[in-house]
This record gives C-alpha cells, sequence and structure tokens, in this order.
C-alpha cells in the first residue's frame, strides 16, 4: 500500500503511535525521587503497554495481509497449472487436427489418382 501524507492513508499506526501521551521525569527537589509528569511538548517516554497495543494491531494486519498474499499465490499457482494443462491439451488436439488433415488430404490424392487409372470408378449418376 503506497502511503498518502494528505490523506494519512498508510500512516494509521503511526498515527496512533504518535497519539500515545507523552511523559517527562524530572528529579525532586530532594533529590530523593523522580516525578513523571504528561508533556507533550518535552516528554520523550511513552507507555511501554499502549505502544505495545499498536504494535500488536499493526502485527495482527501484516498477519492477516500475509495471509492473503499466500492464499493469492496458492490460488494463482493453482490457476497457473490449470492453465498450462489447458495449453497442453490444446497442443495434443492441433495435433490430433493436423494428422487428421493430413490424413484427408492424403486419401484425396489417393482418389485423384484412382479416378485417372486405368479402370474409370463409378461414381454417383454415372452407372451404365
Amino acid at each position: 500500500m503506497m502511503r498518502n501524507i494528505q490523506t494519512r492513508e498508510g500512516f494509521e499506526f503511526w498515527d496512533k503511535l504518535n497519539a500515545l501521551p507523552r511523559y517527562a521525569f524530572l528529579l525532586s527537589p530532594s533529590g530523593k525521587s523522580v516525578q513523571k509528569f504528561e508533556d507533550q511538548a518535552m516528554g520523550n517516554w511513552i507507555d511501554v503497554h499502549e505502544a505495545q497495543k499498536v504494535v500488536d494491531q499493526a502485527q495482527d494486519q501484516i498477519s492477516e495481509l500475509r495471509a492473503s498474499y499466500r492464499a493469492l499465490g496458492e490460488l494463482y499457482a493453482g490457476t497457473q497449472k490449470g492453465f498450462e494443462r489447458m495449453q497442453a491439451e490444446r497442443d495434443a488436439l492441433q495435433q490430433r487436427l493436423n494428422a487428421a488433415d493430413q490424413k484427408n488430404d492424403d486419401l484425396v490424392a489417393e482418389l485423384a489418382n484412382v479416378r485417372q487409372g486405368p479402370c474409370k470408378m463409378i461414381v454417383g449418376d454415372e452407372l451404365p
């Protein structure tokens, strides 16, 4: 799938990941603890569990697409085999047709030779 920056098509998971709240951590004034606060502008940290949900959704879609791709590959392979079988049958029928045409040509030539030979063949209305 091609990505389109205007419609955001192909950026769904990227957008979901970037929409997660960002957190910053500061050392408390006493220096004995760390404070976490949400800050979209300065925060560089995201909740790993929320990020994992987005990645799991992406992986599910990737798995579905791979399964579809495999199914299409199997269908194409079956279609290709069927196409090759039909080509082989067509070629065999063409050979039979060529043999029948040749046999017909040979019989017509033989009949012409017989008619021109020493004895005349009686044909249809030529009865004595």
